[in-house]
Order: C-alpha cells, then sequence, then structure tokens
C-alpha cells in the first residue's frame, strides 16, 4: 500500500477528523513536483481542485502510466488528491519554478493553507535535468543557489499570524530545514514542524549551531530502509526509517516505494546494509578528498555531459550503446585530477561493499568466502593501479 492507496482508502476523511500526518506530507512534497508554470500564470491561487482541472486541461493523462517515471506518478497525485474530500478544497498559491543554467539553479516551491489552520511550505526536489543534479552534487564544496532561493521564499511569504509547516523530498527536504534554520527569528517561531524526506542534513560550516537547536525539536527525517541520500551529513534526531517496497537503492528514494498502512507510514526494523555501505562510502570520500578536488571533478563532469548535449538524467539513461560508449570516451578525458577524484569515490564504494560482503559470508561456505576474497583483492589492485596511474607524473623520454 503507498500514497496513493491511502487517499482510496481515506481521502474521505477531513483534517477536523484525521489531523495531518507523514502520509499527508508525502502527497504534498510529491505533487511539488508538478510543472504548473502555466497554471499560476494565469491564476494566483487555487484550490487543489481547481489546480488540478486547469493543468490536464492541456494534459493528456492516463493512469496505467502513472508508475513509468517520477513526474507520471507525480501528476497522478494531484489527479487523486483533487478527487478526495481530504484535499481537494485545500488552497495553493506562491508556486515558483525556477530553472537557470548559467546559475547552475534548479528550484521550486508551493504553499498550501491545511483547514486545521496551519500552512505547508513545499519545497521541490531534484527533477530529471541535469542542472538539478549538478547543483546538487556542489553541495559537497559549496553553497548553492537554491538554498538563497528557499531563505528568500521564506522570509518573503511568512505571515506573523500564520503556523507553518515546512517539508519537501530529497533537496527539497534540505531546503526545508536550510530556511527553517537561516529565516527571520520571529518567524522560525512561527513553525510547527519540519519533514525532509529523504534529503541530506546541512552542510558543516554552512548554519550556526545555535540556530539549529532552536528548531531540532521540530524537525524530522524520513529515510527508506535502503537510504542513499538521507545519510548525507545526517543529523536529525527524529528519524522515521520507512519500509519499501523495493530492493533497489535508487527505486528506494523515491516516496512511491515506501509502504504506507492507514495513516501512517510503516517503519522498518532497521535500515539494510546498502544503507551502511552508502553512509561509510560517502564518508569516506569526504574524508578522503578536499572541497576543491570535488569542486574539479563535478565541474569536469557536467562540461563533457554539455559537450555531449546531454540535458537530461533521462537522456542519459534512454541513451543508445553507441551514446553511452562515447560518454564513457569523454569521462575518461577528464582532467588528471578530477580523474583521480571520480577514482577515488569509486574505490570508496569498493572497499565498503567488499568490506561488507566479507561479513555477510564469513558463516557462508568456505568457497564462497575465498571467492570473494579474491574479488576483493582485484578490486583493490585495479583500483591502486588507477590511481598510481593517474597520480604519477608520465617520465619524460629524454631522461631515459
Amino acid at each position: 500500500m503507498d500514497m496513493i492507496n491511502y487517499l482510496k482508502w481515506r481521502g474521505d476523511l477531513t483534517f477536523d477528523k484525521d489531523p495531518f500526518n507523514d502520509v499527508d506530507n508525502l502527497l504534498i512534497s510529491q505533487m511539488t513536483y508538478v510543472e504548473m508554470q502555466d497554471v499560476f500564470a494565469k491564476h494566483k491561487k487555487m484550490s487543489v481542485a481547481q489546480l488540478s482541472k486547469e493543468y490536464f486541461k492541456e494534459i493528456e493523462f492516463n493512469e496505467a502510466d502513472s508508475t513509468k517515471n517520477y513526474a507520471m506518478f507525480s501528476q497522478y497525485a494531484l489527479k487523486k488528491m483533487a478527487e478526495s474530500k481530504r484535499f481537494k478544497d485545500c488552497m495553493v498559491y506562491n508556486y515558483i519554478s525556477i530553472l537557470h543554467k548559467d546559475s547552475t539553479e534548479q528550484f521550486a516551491a508551493l504553499m498550501m493553507d491545511i483547514p486545521d489552520g496551519t500552512t505547508v511550505i513545499s519545497f521541490r526536489g531534484t527533477d530529471d535535468t541535469l542542472i538539478g543534479w549538478h547543483e546538487d552534487l556542489m553541495l559537497s564544496y559549496t553553497s548553492i543557489a537554491s538554498e538563497e532561493d528557499a531563505l528568500k521564499y521564506v522570509n518573503e511569504n511568512f505571515n506573523i499570524f500564520k503556523k507553518y509547516r515546512i517539508i519537501g523530498h530529497s533537496k527539497g527536504g534540505y531546503l526545508a530545514i536550510y530556511a527553517a534554520v537561516k529565516c527571520n527569528p520571529f518567524f522560525r517561531l512561527r513553525i510547527k514542524e519540519i519533514i525532509s524526506n529523504d534529503g541530506p542534513g546541512l552542510r558543516p560550516g554552512s548554519y550556526k549551531e545555535e540556530d539549529y537547536e532552536k528548531v531540532k525539536d521540530r524537525y524530522k527525517l524520513i529515510v527508506p530502509e535502503r537510504d542513499g541520500i538521507g545519510t548525507i551529513y545526517e543529523l536529525a534526531q527524529n528519524k522515521l526509517i520507512a519500509e519499501c517496497s523495493t530492493s533497489n537503492l535508487i527505486s528506494a528514494h523515491s516516496m512511491s516505494t515506501w509502504n504506507v498502512l492507514g495513516n501512517r507510514i510503516v517503519e522498518a526494523d532497521g535500515g539494510r546494509i546498502e544503507t551502511l555501505i552508502n553512509y561509510r562510502s560517502i564518508r569516506q570520500f569526504l574524508d578522503d578528498t578536499s572541497p576543491e578536488e570535488r569542486e574539479l571533478f563535478v565541474k569536469e563532469l557536467f562540461a563533457r555531459f554539455d559537450e555531449l548535449k546531454i540535458k537530461t538524467v533521462s537522456d542519459l539513461a534512454n541513451s543508445s550503446l553507441g551514446v553511452l560508449i562515447k560518454t564513457i570516451s569523454k569521462l575518461m578525458e577528464m582532467d588528471g585530477d578530477a580523474k583521480a577524484t571520480g577514482i577515488k569515490a569509486l574505490k570508496a564504494y569498493y572497499d565498503n561493499i567488499g568490506s561488507d560482503l566479507n561479513k555477510s559470508l564469513s558463516n557462508k561456505s568456505q568457497f564462497f568466502s575465498k571467492a570473494n576474497e579474491t574479488l576483493n583483492q582485484m578490486i583493490n589492485t585495479y583500483f591502486r593501479k588507477k590511481s598510481d596511474t593517474v597520480d604519477k607524473p608520465s617520465e619524460d623520454p629524454k631522461e631515459k
């Protein structure tokens, strides 16, 4: 059962009968991914029902296609919310969407009034554009444009007489806690709840500890049991680990795979081994590289995508074999220092995957343990050679 099933079974319950819950948070976060610039260019404020009606005037939607990709599922969420008694009359406004290549900026947000007297501010996470993913990776070494967008959005749109919930998925979850910590102190007092759905924590050095202390009790992090993003800079004390309907680490990041029962997210009995591998690998990579090294690598990586005119993740995922080979060739042309950083990233994952495989196979047959040990040695030897090749300057033939 997922968030859509929740609407089918409980969508007739109004907020006065069943208060705002974590699944409502998922639905609004999901809906925020819908591109609604054209609708809001004509209407500044409208109910969810009216928004859906206006949006689907120009877009043909087939429910059978709802699971094809994230955009389709987001449209599906909007449609079902509009059909539910729970959400149809909730007012949506202050929608904004920004996508600027020059400033590496991808940002979107909206506000929704809930009948319990609160207003939800929802920040969109990373969409399908490579601009968005470029901005995400920049978080590993510097501030990003979306941070200032989120802070400006909150400071300009807060009403001192209202109470707010600030939420978001992925990068949107990061922006939620960032804006809450950094916003006007008077506005901060009006925040009832901050929910990050598998979003990174705050980058060290980007905030004041005393400001975070003032909101930490209202900050909740929801992560899937196979976590890939929420482990980055994690600092939330209130954390819910969601049970997933998928065993794929990448798919688990999608809120559509998080299991729901009634009006709550089903809690897993703990994180899976993939989460531990991811956490340790990211930690190792950050420890082994400097901000300058990470910056060079990210710039070189996306410069190669630009040369190949790859603009979205879908472009890359749906590429022909020839394009993929060309892409790999282009990546191999990266600056030597950038390539060395890329190798460190891969090595961090291989080191930790090997370590955990050894542990998981320790009670198995001697054959599997020996095979895994051999594989581990091969991986480590391969990356040592690669690293030596990149770091070691080529010899001048004249010196021989």
